[in-house]
């Protein structure tokens, strides 16, 4: 009678407990594991976008600076005057989301940092999760330039005693790891450059 009390074997009851218990355990690795790898990515992501920004920031300065060096029969072209004499920018739509490609019109422009000019590609909008790359600017990207814009605001006018004072706001928007388009990623930063053209 003891013999065959030790060699009973599991009740149903508790294997189906053990695999619950181990399902349970695993589905939680699991999830920590996914949302690791999600944080790594939305770091790496931000990391390549403050670059994209911070490339912007420096070709617009560039501009900025090569219009006082140019000689004077050279300032009409430059790229600078195409800047400033730009159409202002309304603000576009911040939040919940990102642009649609038609909001990207109409003043708002970005740079190429190659080469120091306005750039010739169309901006792209980042509305969905299908692009394969959260923020793209390359001068041999055909496609133009995703998620990345700069809008321009001018404060004062040729008449006032002081420069005019235009500010540039370069924004980016993008879908990152683990997020959905009702939630985006966003990050922007301000310029202020003062006119040289006067």
């Amino acid at each position: 009678m003891l013999i065959a009390r030790a060699q009973r074997g599991d009740t149903i009851i508790e294997v189906l407990l053990a695999i619950t218990v181990f399902s349970l355990v695993g589905v939680g690795a699991v999830t920590i594991m996914n949302q690791g790898v999600n944080t790594t990515q939305r770091a790496l992501e931000i990391t390549q976008v403050r670059q994209e920004i911070d490339s912007q920031v420096d070709a617009l300065q560039a501009a900025h600076q090569a219009y006082s060096a140019l000689p004077d029969n050279e300032k009409a072209d430059s790229e600078w005057l195409k800047i400033i004499n730009g159409v202002d920018t309304n603000p576009l739509p911040p939040e919940g989301r990102c642009p649609s490609q038609s909001d990207l019109t109409g003043g708002v422009f970005a740079m190429n940092p190659t080469g120091v000019m306005l750039s010739s590609s169309s901006l792209k909008s980042i509305v969905s999760e299908d692009e394969p790359v959260p923020v793209v600017y390359s001068q041999a990207h055909e496609d133009g330039v995703y998620g990345l814009w700069i809008e321009r605001t001018v404060h004062g006018t040729l008449a006032d005693a002081f420069p005019r004072a235009f500010e540039f706001r370069v924004r980016a928007c993008w879908i990152a790891a683990g997020m959905t388009a009702e939630t985006p990623m966003r990050i922007e930063t301000t310029v202020r450059l003062y006119d040289v053209s006067q």
